[in-house]
């Protein structure tokens, strides 16, 4: 019952003073153990009819909901999601895939998608906190992960926090990860004329006692730009 919870915790959150919440929340699912190092879970997390009472109802989300299923292997430092997904009106994730620290290193199959609305968010949350956040923007995040090679891809429009921003920028990850946790790894994370950077590194055996590393940068900007921020 968000009704009585929002009461309890209406100094913690700041609540608006004559603003209510309103909803019903709950989670369910199962969690298998075997042994003290194996568990198997499969768990749903949902927040329904969320709205904000003054003089009027106004709707915060219809649907919020979390849900995962995997299982994680202590012994051998695995964890597996078969399954991750988050619905929201300000936001969405999918993804699967997992890994083992080993040794060795073992990355499974893995893709995983995300997006946010900041504005949308930050909206949604004036309706009932005293100080809601200060931000805004879209954000959006692609990564897959097949055999030993990655890409992550990121896309950024109008980000803002407080007096900062708006921001575009383009982020891109690409690299190789063999069982010994070594690999190559281009990134490139790009803002109009304001910033340029790339990094280039070769890992080494990253998990073994004797890590090794070569990295080089370089960054790019125009200050101009910078400042109109």
């Amino acid at each position: 019952d968000l009704a009585a919870l929002g009461e309890s915790l209406r100094q913690v959150v700041e609540l608006k003073q004559d603003v209510k919440v309103e909803g019903r929340a709950g989670i369910s699912g199962k969690v298998e153990m075997k042994g003290k190092d194996f568990v198997r879970f499969d768990v749903d997390a949902k927040v329904s009819d969320l709205v904000a009472v003054d003089k009027a109802r106004h709707e915060i989300d219809k649907t919020i909901e979390l849900k995962a299923a995997g299982t994680w292997d202590g012994a051998k430092k695995a964890l597996d999601v078969g399954r991750a997904s988050l619905v929201s009106s300000f936001a969405s994730l999918d993804g699967k895939g997992g890994c083992s620290l080993g040794p060795p290193l073992d990355v499974k199959e893995s893709s995983d998608k995300a997006q946010g609305d900041l504005e949308k968010l930050a909206a949604k949350m004036a309706i009932f906190l005293e100080k809601p956040p200060a931000v805004g923007g879209k954000a959006s995040l692609d990564a897959k992960y097949s055999g030993e090679s990655f890409v992550v891809n990121g896309n950024f429009q109008g980000l803002r926090f407080e007096e900062l921003g708006p921001l575009n920028a383009e982020l891109k990850h690409e690299g190789t990860l063999d069982k010994k946790g070594s690999g190559h790894h281009k990134l490139h994370l790009e803002s109009g004329k304001a910033l340029a950077a790339d990094v280039t590194a070769d890992l080494k055996e990253v998990f073994s006692e004797t890590p090794g590393a070569d990295v080089e940068f370089g960054l790019r900007s125009d200050l101009k730009a910078v400042m109109e921020l």
